[in-house]
């Protein structure tokens, strides 16, 4: 059956007996959770914003677990360019 489906066995006999792992379950309301965050900050928290902000909130996360979540659901942040002056007016010319 494995070599039909081109499928580890593993995934197999997990799909077989039924369980799913603790973690899937952990993923997916740790999904839920970084949108909400990622939204009511206007979409412009990035990655260690939102790790940080899921610290304070009391979750046990690290960087590379929300990179991942956040990578996965096509996040990306919007943040605006600072104005920078290019024109020095103030010589003596």
């Amino acid at each position: 059956m494995c070599k039909v489906l081109v499928v580890l066995k593993s995934y197999y006999y997990r799909w077989f007996t039924g369980k799913i792992s603790q973690i899937y379950f952990e993923n997916k309301q740790l999904t839920q959770v970084i949108k909400q965050v990622f939204q009511k900050n206007k979409n412009t928290y990035g990655k260690p914003r939102i790790a940080a902000n899921l610290k304070r909130q009391g979750y046990v996360v690290y960087r590379t677990r929300v990179d991942r979540i956040i990578r996965k659901e096509g996040l990306r942040s919007n943040t605006k360019r600072r104005f920078k002056i290019t024109t020095a007016s103030n010589h003596g010319y």
